[in-house]
């Protein structure tokens, strides 16, 4: 009995201090916190009533980056933004008039985590209006 207690003890002792060395926040080889190496973003992405743009708008934290891309629905790259270190909030203009009609995606990343976006643009048919002839 003394000895299971003995070991319990020591188990127990050693299982402790394993745990006291371990560092809850994963640093880099320079001792930068990982963590904040990453952007914490939050966008917004909509159409324009007026004109054939598409909005996005990217609020980040400063010091960080994030990269804003317009893609097709098979991955190719059509523009593509950085959004730098110094600043906090960006606004950009994609325009889709000279566009086919299709699925597209708008991808906002910061190394880490992606935002996907989907767009659908299509023509609506023209109606012309009616004319009225005086005879």
């Amino acid at each position: 009995m003394k000895t299971l207690i003995s070991t319990l003890a020591l188990a127990l002792t050693l299982g402790t201090a394993s745990f006291a060395g371990v560092n809850a926040t994963p640093t880099t080889a320079e001792g930068k916190n990982r963590l904040k190496l990453y952007a914490s973003y939050e966008s917004v992405v909509y159409p324009s009533q007026a004109t054939p743009v598409i909005n996005v708008i990217v609020q980040k934290e400063e010091g960080t980056s994030v990269v804003v891309r317009f893609k097709t629905n098979t991955g190719e790259t059509l523009a593509e933004r950085m959004v730098g270190r110094g600043k906090e909030n960006v606004a950009m203009k994609f325009r889709v008039d000279e566009l086919p009609d299709g699925l597209y995606s708008v991808e906002i990343t910061n190394g880490r985590d992606i935002t996907k976006k989907s767009i659908k643009l299509s023509t609506q048919p023209q109606t012309s209006p009616r004319t009225i002839a005086m005879l």
